[in-house]
Order: structure tokens, then C-alpha cells, then sequence
């Protein structure tokens, strides 16, 4: 049922607000007082096709809204069918440009005019001077015998079960054109993975290779740093430790006269033992120094073969190469799985294909038993 009509700035209407009561309602007056122009405008908001001559002001939009009380009407399936939310309240809605393009609303959601227009011819029959009943209309003639019929609620099982048909057919389609496609994708990703197996890269090893090759080469100076530091700790004919055991005795010799003497020479035997303790270490790091030029070579070549990997890919760690490679390790997995799941989305929709049929036949059969019923009441008239 029609509840309100709202126009603004349409033909002759700057600003009109129409609330309609339940039962009867009649509109009068004069010739040109504007009685077409609201059937026009209602017309509008219903799917009518529209041209800029309707907008009053060219500054300004000219907007149709029109609401509706469908809670009676069996309508869930449309909306369900649409991927609309469903209203007991319903509001139809036109906006027209001063350019005569136009948009159309159902409860705030921009719909094709089509749409608008299928949904309008369900709410409302407009019977003027020279036009067509509504019951030349295939869509009326489908909703009155089903309506009789009482099949609107199959007809609602039946449009979201082919929707959801029409789902599962698209994606096995789409991935039977992956199938045809997909021998170029996995040579080039068995290619892609087979250049990562082949590197063998390992976590943390690109920070590992750049430490050590910074090491070796600057291996000869290191050397001859931490040879300066063991010689001027233990090794030179005058050395850190020589000085600090002199230092050290000249205190004990004093510590009969006050006991902090005895406390500093204590200190400094700590100082000579931590003193040994880095020599040596020193000394264990300049062991373990080699200076061997193939080793840089082979380094070297391994931070080219990392580093080339990661320019090709457009990734700044080894972490990512990884992850990659993984990554191309799953979709191949997919590629070779694809057979598997083209059978099995072929036999979903050979299943929802037999529903579909069956449930098509229900409402045939339905539709065929209220024939007599429709019969026998159109000769009662």
C-alpha cells in the first residue's frame, strides 16, 4: 500500500508532501490543478523512464520518493533475489539531473532502473486514459497465479537456489580457464621455485655472509691491531702487566702503615688478572684469523647469487626470498590440485542442476493444478 509521496522540484511541483490514509483515497480538482503531474511523478518513482523536462529548477536535482507498506505482500524472494535489504517499509526513490541523467533507490540502495521498475510493477497498478491494464503484464500474470497457486514461497527457494547455481557454475568456469592457462603459470613457477631450491637459502644468511667478508677483508688489519694490543698488554719487553705488578708490590710494600694501601693492591691484582684474561682472548680471535682469498672469492659469489635474487624479486632479506619461495611452493600445490576440484565443482552443480529441475517442476505442477481453480473463478465474475 502506498503511504507517501514526496516530490521536489519536479514539472510544476516545487515541494509537495502527500500522505495517504488506509482504505480509499480520492484526488480532485481543476484541469491543470496538477493531478497528472503526481501520477507522473509517482510513475517516476515507480521505473518510468524520465528526461530533464521533469526537473523544475536546472540548479537544482529533482527527486521522486515514494513509500510503500509491502509486509503483506510476499516479497522477500525479490529482495533475497536482488541482494537487498528487506523492509516492511519500503521507499522507492528517483533523483533526475538538470542533464536528464537519473538514479534509482531502493531503501537507500542504488539499483538498475530495471530493477526499480520490476519491483514497482509488484506495488502498484496504474490504470490511466489510453494505457494497458496491468494484467497484460507477464510479471502480474506470474505473481497472481502463484499468488493462487500458493507457491511464492518455492519460487523464493527456487531463485536462491539458482543463484546459487549460477554461483558455482561461474567459478567452475573460471577454473577451467585457469586449467587452459595454467601450464604456461606452472612452468613459470616450477622455474621460480627450482632458482630458489637451487640457491638453498637460509635464514639470517645474507647479515652472515656480509659480517664475514667484512672481516676477511679487512683481515690483515685486524691482524696487526690485536698484535698491538697483546704485545702492549703481556708480550713487549715493557708491557701493561710488568707496570700494574710493580704498582701493585710498591703498595703491599706500604700497607703496614694504613690498610687502604693493602686495599688498592688488591684492586690492581684484579686489574692484572682481567688484564690477562682480554690478552688472551685477543689472542684466541687472532688464531682464528685466515687470510684466504678463495674464501672471499666464494663469499663474494654467494652475496651476488643472493643479491641478484633479491633485485629480481623487488625484496630486501633473505627472510623474504623464503617466504616466496614457500609461497610459490603453495600455488604450484593449487595448479596441481586444479583437476581435482574442477570433478568435484562439475558434480556440485550437476547437483544443484537436478534441484533446480525438480524444484522447476514443483511449481509447474502447482501452477497447473490452479488452472481450473483460475478458470472457474474468472467465469464466477
Amino acid at each position: 500500500m502506498l503511504k507517501e509521496l514526496k516530490v521536489r522540484n519536479f514539472a510544476l511541483i516545487d515541494s509537495a508532501d502527500i500522505t495517504f490514509r488506509n482504505n480509499f483515497v480520492v484526488i480532485t480538482g481543476e484541469t491543470g490543478a496538477g493531478k497528472s503531474i503526481l501520477l507522473d511523478a509517482l510513475s517516476i518513482a515507480l521505473g518510468k523512464k524520465a528526461d530533464n523536462s521533469a526537473v523544475l529548477d536546472k540548479t537544482k536535482k529533482s527527486i521522486v520518493e515514494a513509500v510503500f507498506d509491502i509486509g503483506h505482500l510476499d516479497l522477500q524472494f525479490f529482495f533475497d533475489a536482488n541482494e537487498l535489504d528487506y523492509q516492511n517499509e519500503t521507499v522507492l526513490r528517483r533523483e533526475i539531473s538538470a542533464d536528464g541523467k537519473s538514479r534509482a533507490f531502493i531503501n537507500d540502495t542504488p539499483v538498475s532502473l530495471s530493477v526499480l521498475k520490476s519491483l514497482g510493477d509488484s506495488l502498484i497498478d496504474i490504470h490511466s486514459q489510453h494505457q494497458n491494464l496491468i494484467i497484460h503484464s507477464t510479471p502480474f500474470r506470474y505473481n497472481f497465479v502463484d499468488a493462487l497457486a500458493d507457491c511464492l514461497n518455492d519460487r523464493l527457494s527456487y531463485a536462491q537456489l539458482f543463484k546459487k547455481y549460477q554461483k558455482e557454475k561461474k567459478e567452475l568456469e573460471e577454473w577451467i580457464v585457469r586449467q587452459n592457462s595454467a601450464q604456461k603459470e606452472i612452468d613459470y613457477y616450477q622455474y621460480i621455485l627450482k632458482e630458489l631450491q637451487d640457491a638453498d637459502i637460509r635464514a639470517g644468511e645474507l647479515q652472515q655472509i656480509e659480517d664475514e667478508l667484512y672481516q676477511l677483508q679487512n683481515a690483515e688489519n685486524i691482524i696487526q691491531q690485536l698484535t698491538t694490543v697483546i704485545n702492549a698488554l703481556i708480550d713487549a719487553d715493557i708491557n701493561a702487566i710488568q707496570f700494574i705488578h710493580q704498582a701493585k708490590n710498591a703498595l703491599h710494600s706500604i700497607s703496614k702503615y694504613h690498610p687502604k694501601y693493602e686495599e688498592l693492591s688488591e684492586r690492581l691484582q684484579t686489574v692484572a688478572i682481567e688484564i690477562k684474561d682480554i690478552a688472551e682472548e685477543a689472542g684466541n680471535l687472532l688464531a682464528n684469523i685466515d687470510i684466504h682469498p678463495e674464501k672471499v672469492q666464494l663469499l663474494t659469489e654467494r652475496l651476488d647469487t643472493i643479491n641478484k635474487l633479491l633485485k629480481k624479486h623487488g625484496v630486501k632479506t633473505d627472510t623474504e626470498l623464503l617466504q616466496i619461495q614457500t609461497e610459490t611452493e603453495e600455488k604450484l600445490s593449487q595448479y596441481q590440485n586444479i583437476d581435482d576440484i574442477i570433478v568435484e565443482k562439475k558434480q556440485v552443480v550437476q547437483q544443484l542442476e537436478k534441484q533446480i529441475l525438480q524444484q522447476a517442476q514443483n511449481i509447474s505442477e502447482k501452477r497447473k493444478s490452479a488452472q481450473h481453480k483460475i478458470e472457474k473463478e474468472c467465469i464466477g465474475i
